[in-house]
């Protein structure tokens, strides 16, 4: 049992080792800090996979191409399987994702409980849902992910350096260009218009942007009367 125990520990500890000596050089590879020399001494405190991915990365410094859908996915696991954005951003790091793309999604990862609050989580869905139309699992729907992970940055870093969620999200929501509409009215002219020969693509075009129009009005509604509430 004690030697059980002792090859557990060694286990343990050799693990340990591996990961954190992976960590140092994959930071130090986006930053331009580490060359292949690095990896090559370093490759015994490595697992052959670990060692893998890095080389990949390596090879494709300064390379890659931020994939927004690719981004939106990492930022809405962050919050549910923080291990699983971290995987996802390493192994696209200089293909799906540019290094400095890379290192400010793993910055953002590092201060995960902060970010993990409900109220947090709450406002951020809220300026989610202010984008565009969401599914039922919550994930967008159309082609705003850009937009969507750009404001989501933006309210992690301002909520990281010390602003209130509730506060930054207003800031961040913009329903100027749906204030005035009446939904139930524009609905009625819409169906009219088809009525009155409206073609199919048209109008399925303008239903699906009045619906989006009408969801991000009700997100709105809802985030003012949780701020009113204090919540």
């Amino acid at each position: 049992s004690l030697t059980n125990i002792q090859e557990k520990q060694a286990e343990d500890a050799l693990k340990a080792r591996q990961s954190e000596t992976f960590t140092s050089l994959y930071v130090g590879i986006i930053n331009g800090e580490t060359d292949t020399g690095d990896i090559t001494r370093a490759a015994f405190d490595l697992t052959q996979s670990q060692l893998t991915t890095l080389t990949n990365v390596m090879n494709t410094r300064g390379q890659g191409v931020d994939d927004f859908d690719l981004i939106y996915e990492i930022q809405t696991k962050m919050y549910q399987n923080p291990e699983a954005a971290r995987d996802l951003i390493i192994a696209n790091t200089g293909t799906r994702l540019t290094g400095s793309r890379a290192q400010s999604l793993l910055s953002t990862l590092g201060e995960e409980p902060i970010l993990n609050t409900a109220t947090a989580n709450r406002y951020r869905t809220f300026l989610k849902n202010n984008v565009a139309t969401t599914d039922l699992l919550g994930n967008i729907t159309g082609e705003n992910k850009e937009r969507a992970t750009f404001l989501m940055f933006e309210f992690d870093n301002r909520v990281l350096a010390g602003e209130k969620p509730e506060e930054v999200a207003l800031d961040l929501v913009s329903v100027d260009d749906i204030l005035r509409k009446n939904f139930d009215k524009e609905f009625e002219k819409l169906e009219q218009e088809f009525a009155d020969g409206l073609s199919d693509t048209e109008y399925n075009e303008r239903f699906q942007l009045l619906t989006t129009q009408q969801q991000r009005m009700e997100n709105f509604e809802n985030m003012m009367a949780d701020i009113k509430r204090g919540k």
